[in-house]
């Protein structure tokens, strides 16, 4: 059980860490689909939620905070870059014209 938990947590890292750093360091979210983050980000809450009411262990929770807290950020990338973002798509397809 140990296992699964330390390599969850990893995955979560893994996966959502540089797709943080990307946005931040381009200014813009790309294609990242905003509904999928949303919905991440209101599912791994409701994990969290669920989590407190039925399970009594800190290091499911634990993996669920920090997969929350991560979904959250995003979705926060995709509120503040949501212009930069249409500004970014259309100088890439402008560019694609020529």
């Amino acid at each position: 059980m140990i296992f699964h938990y330390r390599a969850t947590v990893t995955g979560i890292i893994v996966s959502r860490l540089p797709q943080i750093y990307t946005n931040y360091k381009n200014g813009n979210t790309g294609n990242l689909s905003a509904l999928t983050v949303f919905m991440f980000a209101a599912g791994s809450s409701a994990r969290i939620f669920t989590t407190l009411q039925e399970v009594d262990d800190f290091n499911i929770l634990i993996g669920f905070l920090l997969s929350t807290s991560l979904n959250i950020i995003l979705a926060i990338q995709i509120i503040y870059y949501w212009n930069s973002t249409k500004v970014a798509q259309k100088k890439v397809a402008d560019k694609k014209k020529k």
